[in-house]
This record gives structure tokens, C-alpha cells and sequence, in this order.
């Protein structure tokens, strides 16, 4: 399965028309493999954002197939809040992202999104793993408090999977892109408005794969590369370092701190345990460092039970120029295990149970310094101060207001080792009701989330030392240490952990009456969130939030549209009395288009639509103090 222009489609959905209990997925190369009945069997080949074609088998053992983009991509279904619509009945800013864009080398899914999509201003700070996420708004800043807060809504196969400033932040960045079906993103309050107090800042709503039927196909993907500096700071050398450093103190109208017999021998490079010359960059960091990721999966089933289930490995070291010494190597690890499995069974004709679980556990050690904290003191750190090591092996360190030794801290200051185990469940229960009414439709939803934190630190710091001189045998003379170490290392370790318990009951209503189209929603939810920090009796107080939500859409022979949205959230944020709150919307279109004296353009424009909308939502990430006073 290729596109147009011959890239292999990966995740197109073949099935065998008329017969709902074979299918197939294509792998990350296009290839694909299912049973027919005979030469007469027609397959059927679709994938979003393509036109669908149906080919013939004949007598053919192998077949290959193009599928071109669609022209009107408005037919295809997009996940919103609570449900899916067309995308020619959407009157709500709603986007979706192309899954091929976000296939790239970065493990990070917050970064794959950068340059994506209209409207997303993302920037990430911070290139260490583990803290390599960005932090992305949705048309800028919608909230007027702090920038985490600012942070879109995070939804997950139907369910808020993040919190500002909890454990599970930044949890959806861990989400292998591989094991995503479709990722939507709910820009204005027409389309945020039954997320109520948290939809001020625009929803992301990713949809994770699910089985298809047909014989199990399994897929492998490993990958292996470097990363590297994309780019890297010029420090000055010594020489210069002091020649404009003199000049500075001439221009201050102070005397020279170096003269030129200092100058002089730092050139020469004679001594270079007096008279440095260090280049910190080149010091502490390599030019770069490995990277290894690797990805199985495995679908199919039966019309009674289909099944995807997938498995995936990450590992990154890191980029400093340290040895095991002292008895640990203090070098910067990360490693991340994920398991996904999703699976729907088809109770009787009109009931499906799914069932969601996916485990998480990320293993890291990190040396004593932060990334930050290391990077500020090897971009200060004069270098003509002290060198690295003297011959005999001890450990330079500064005189007074001369900086820290970069590499001293990053190899002697001990290291953290940081387990974060997470585990996340959804239970789905869908009834279609149409022995009550054509079109309507009911699910109830329970998921149970754990997260944990927990870190074990060691620390210490060797004897630093910087030379006096030199005797009349040209031997080092030393004093006492600039800095006295340990030695032991010190012992201490953290424990941090959370819950949340959701419930989520939905009524729709969905049916076409000639020209006329109605659809409707209404549901309920509960989410309990419990944070249990050792020795913090009032953080493991729940965190409750519960809300009423509801929609009501109408058609006119997809010409005419008009949407209502509304919530009634509350949130234990904000104070008594002022707990729930009521986020109304209303939108409307009319798509040009599908009018008659439009026919002779729509073969140069294909879709002209004129939308307004108008609504109200909230934010309840609000306040640092304490929750109760």
C-alpha cells in the first residue's frame, strides 16, 4: 500500500467487502496479508484523509494499490469532546494532525507536535531526557494564571489523563506514536464548552489504536541513532578570556587582573596545571550519544473478540564525558518500558465491552547536578582558573569567586535513581438502544489510574584542591583543599504516588429524517483524585470534580448547521458557593458550497464554509496556596 507518490501507507484498513470477520492492517512498510474466498472477492482499502478503493482479487496472489488524498476530507469522522462528528457538520474550530507527521525520531510526543498544526505555540527548554517535553498553548495564552496552568486539557481514549503540577504531568508525552489512531485538537469554546471549568485552554483528545478482524499480524519496528548539540556556544580561549577581561577593568577604570607574563605562559601551554587553558564545553559533554528504540505490535481477532496489543522500549544515555569512579558511574540513563493492550468484545449484536490497559515504567538516573545548573557553571566558569585534574589525580577546584569545577560536579557529586511506574485502565461498556428509537445510544465508562514516583539519592563531593605554586624541583605545591569532601555518601529517598477513579455515563441520539439531521448528547462524570505524599496528611485529601454536559446538533440538508453546547461543572478549586458553574456555547454554519449556484466553482474550490461562534469556559487550575485557607 503506497500513496500517490509511492510512500507506504502505514495502518490502512483492508477488509473483504461484505464480510465483517476478515480484516487486515498494513505494517510500517505497506505490506499486508488476509484470506479470500475466491477470485471474485472484492477488497476494500481505507485509511483517513484517503479516498476509499475497492479492487477485485481475479487471479492475483499479490495485489498493489495507491490510494490517492481525498478532495473532500469533510466526509471523514473527527473525534470531538464526548463523541465524533463529520467534518462537514463540524462548526466548532477542530483540527486534526496527519499520524505520518508524527512518526518522527523524537520519543517525545509533546516535541512531534511542534510545526504541526495552526494555532499551537509550543517551546521546549530542555533537551535531558525525561524533562525533554514542550510546553505548547493553543492559540496563545488563554488563562490568566501561571504558564502551567495554561496547558491544554489532556483527554486520552475518553479520559483526562493529566493534572497541572501532579505526578501524571507530562504522562501523554510517554504515548508511543505508533499506538496512535487520531489525535484532535478543540480550539474555541463552541467546541471546549462541555469540558466546562477545564476547557479554557483548548482539549488535545488522542485516540489510541484498536483491533481489527482478521488473522493476527504482527509488527516489529527498531530503530537506532545518535543525538547530538544542534547547536554549541564558542567559548572564548584563555588568552582571549584575559586579554578582554583586562580590558574590561581599563574601560572600569580598574587595574589589570592579568599581566602579560600570565598571558604569555597561558599561550605557550607550557604549565598547563598554573597557567589553564580550559575548554568546559569540550570537557564535560561528548559530541553525542546513543539512542535505541524499538516497537511490537500485534492485531486481530474474530466478529466476536478483536484485540490490539503492543509493547515498546526506549533508551537514551547520556551526553557527559564521565567513568565509573568512586564506586558508580554518575552518567545520565534513561530508559522507558510500555504495554498497551485493547481489546472489544462483542457481548451480543447490539453491546461491545472495551476493555483498555496500559502500563508504563520509566527507569532513570540523573548525576547530582541538574542539566541546567551544570550548563549555567560550564558556560561561566573562567577558563584560566583551575584546570581540570592535577597529575597526581586530585581534583582542581576555584580560589574564592572563580566559578566551580563543571566536570567535578558531575562526575563527585553522586547520582538519583528515579522509578516512575504507571498503570492505566478503561473499562467501556456501549449499548445501541435502537429497540427503543432509531439512532439512539448509551455507554457507561470506569477507568482507574496509578501513578508513582519514587527516588533514591545518593550524594558526596571529593576533596577540591588548586596549586600555589611550584618548588624549586618544579613539583605542585599544595595548601589545605578550597573545599573538604565526604567520605561516604549520603543517603535519601522519596516516595510519591497518586490515584484517580473516573466515571463517565453518556446518552446520544444521532438519525437523518430526509433533509433534516439531529443529534444530541447528554452525560454525566465524577473524577476523585487522591495524592498520597508521605507525611502530607492534607495533600492525600481527594481532589473531586463532577459535571453535567450536554449537545444539540441540527442539519439542513448540510447547508445549514447550528450547534448548542453547555456544562455544568464543578470543581472543589474554587470556594464555597462558587464550586459549579454554567459554560453555554452556541455555533452556527452554512457551507456555500453545497449551494446550488455554486456547482461551476467547485471544481477550483471545493469547500467554502462560514462559520460563527460564541461561548463561555472556564479554568480551575487557579492558586499556589494552600486548598483550604
Amino acid at each position: 500500500m503506497t500513496s500517490k507518490s509511492g510512500e507506504p501507507l502505514v495502518g490502512v484498513t483492508v477488509t473483504v467487502v461484505g464480510d465483517n470477520t476478515s480484516g487486515a492492517l498494513t505494517d510500517v512498510d505497506g505490506w499486508y496479508t488476509i484470506r479470500v474466498a475466491g477470485p471474485r472477492t472484492q477488497l476494500e482499502y481505507r485509511y483517513v484523509g484517503y479516498a476509499p478503493q475497492t479492487v477485485e482479487v481475479g487471479n492475483r496472489t499479490m495485489i498493489d494499490v495507491s490510494l490517492e488524498q481525498e478532495t473532500n476530507e469533510l466526509e471523514s469522522v473527527v473525534v470531538v469532546g464526548y463523541g465524533e462528528q463529520k467534518k462537514a457538520t463540524l462548526t466548532g474550530a477542530v483540527a486534526t494532525i496527519d499520524m505520518q507527521d508524527i512518526k518522527t525520531p523524537s520519543p517525545n510526543l509533546s516535541n512531534s507536535l511542534q510545526g504541526k498544526i495552526a494555532g499551537v505555540i509550543s517551546v521546549q527548554s530542555s533537551g535531558e531526557p525525561g524533562y525533554d517535553n514542550s510546553t505548547f498553548t493553543i492559540r496563545g495564552i488563554g488563562s490568566f494564571v501561571n504558564t502551567s496552568s495554561n496547558a491544554p486539557l489532556i483527554i486520552v481514549d475518553g479520559v483526562q489523563r493529566e493534572d497541572v503540577n501532579s505526578f501524571n504531568t507530562g504522562i501523554f508525552n510517554n504515548i508511543d506514536p505508533e499506538d496512535i489512531s487520531s489525535i484532535s485538537l478543540l480550539k474555541d469554546a463552541s467546541a471546549t464548552a462541555v469540558y466546562g471549568a477545564k476547557g479554557a485552554n483548548g482539549v488535545l483528545i488522542i485516540t489510541t489504536k484498536r483491533g481489527v478482524t482478521g488473522q493476527p499480524r504482527l509488527t516489529i519496528k527498531v530503530e537506532s541513532g545518535v543525538t547530538n548539540f544542534t547547536k554549541t556556544p564558542e567559548l572564548l580561549n584563555g588568552v582571549d578570556y584575559m586579554t578582554l577581561y583586562n580590558e574590561a577593568r581599563r574601560n572600569a577604570g580598574q587595574s589589570e587582573t592579568y599581566s602579560p607574563r600570565d598571558i604569555l605562559l597561558t599561550r605557550s601551554g607550557l604549565d598547563p596545571y598554573m597557567y589553564p587553558n580550559v575548554d568546559w564545553i569540550d570537557e564535560v559533554y561528548k559530541s553525542f550519544s546513543s539512542v535505541t528504540n524499538a516497537h511490537l505490535n500485534v492485531t486481530g481477532g474474530s466478529e466476536k473478540v478483536r484485540y490490539y496489543v503492543s509493547a515498546s522500549f526506549y533508551d537514551q544515555e547520556g551526553q557527559y564525558k564521565v567513568k565509573k569512579m568512586n564506586g558508580y558511574n554518575p552518567n545520565l540513563s534513561y530508559r522507558r518500558y510500555d504495554f498497551r493492550s485493547n481489546v472489544d468484545a462483542n457481548l451480543t449484536r447490539s453491546t461491545v465491552l472495551q476493555l483498555n490497559i496500559s502500563a508504563l515504567l520509566v527507569d532513570a538516573k540523573y548525576p547530582g547536578i541538574s542539566s541546567g545548573n551544570l550548563w549555567y557553571h560550564v558556560l561561566s566558569t573562567s577558563p584560566v582558573a583551575f584546570p581540570v585534574r592535577y597529575p597526581d589525580g586530585r581534583w582542581a577546584g576555584p580560589k574564592a569567586n572563580s566559578g566551580v569545577n563543571p566536570l567535578d560536579r558531575v562526575q563527585n557529586t553522586g547520582y538519583s535513581n528515579v522509578f516512575k511506574p504507571t498503570v492505566q485502565s478503561v473499562f467501556t461498556l456501549n449499548q445501541k438502544l435502537d429497540f427503543l428509537t432509531e439512532g439512539l445510544s448509551a455507554y457507561a465508562r470506569f477507568s482507574f489510574d496509578s501513578y508513582g514516583q519514587f527516588v533514591n539519592r545518593r550524594s558526596g563531593q571529593v576533596d577540591l584542591w588548586n596549586a600555589e605554586g611550584r618548588d624549586g624541583e618544579g613539583n605542585l605545591i599544595f595548601g589545605n583543599p578550597t573545599l573538604e569532601g565526604t567520605q561516604f555518601l549520603n543517603y535519601t529517598k522519596e516516595s510519591n504516588g497518586e490515584y484517580v477513579l473516573y466515571f463517565e455515563g453518556n446518552v446520544a441520539y444521532d438519525r437523518t429524517f430526509g433533509d433534516h439531521s439531529v443529534s444530541g448528547m447528554l452525560l454525566y462524570n465524577m473524577r476523585n483524585r487522591r495524592v498520597s505524599t508521605a507525611g502530607d496528611a492534607v495533600s492525600a485529601i481527594p481532589y473531586r470534580n463532577q459535571a453535567i454536559a450536554g449537545r444539540l446538533s441540527y442539519g439542513f440538508r448540510n447547508k445549514y448547521l447550528l450547534e448548542v453546547n453547555a456544562s455544568y461543572t464543578g470543581s472543589e478549586n474554587f470556594a464555597p458557593g462558587h464550586r459549579f458553574g454554567f459554560f453555554p456555547a452556541i455555533s452556527g454554519g452554512w457551507v456555500i458550497s453545497n449551494e446550488g449556484f455554486f456547482d461551476g466553482a467547485r471544481d477550483v474550490v471545493n469547500l467554502l464554509k462560514l462559520r460563527a461562534s460564541y461561548g463561555l469556559v472556564g479554568n480551575d487550575n487557579i492558586g499556589a496556596g494552600g486548598r483550604f485557607g
